[in-house]
């Protein structure tokens, strides 16, 4: 399942729900947990906008950080 976030004006690839509303407009619980109410198994993939190469280790780091949030919904 494909998941990113934006803004309500454009396909921005985002990370998601890593902030409040200036970050996103996606209310992640509201799919998460259509998600978690038909026991989906399946993987969660992030299509993101990425950094330079210096800061990847450190990019790849917080998209662990926002994908197991959304698992915790």
């Amino acid at each position: 399942t494909h998941v990113h976030d934006n803004y309500r004006n454009g396909d921005h690839h985002q990370l998601p729900a890593m902030g409040d509303k200036l970050w996103g407009s996606i209310e992640w619980d509201k799919p998460m947990g259509a998600l978690k109410e038909i026991n989906y198994t399946g993987s969660l993939a992030l299509e993101l906008i990425y950094p330079p190469l210096p800061m990847c280790e450190s990019f790849v780091k917080l998209c662990f950080d926002a994908l197991n949030y959304l698992k915790s919904l």
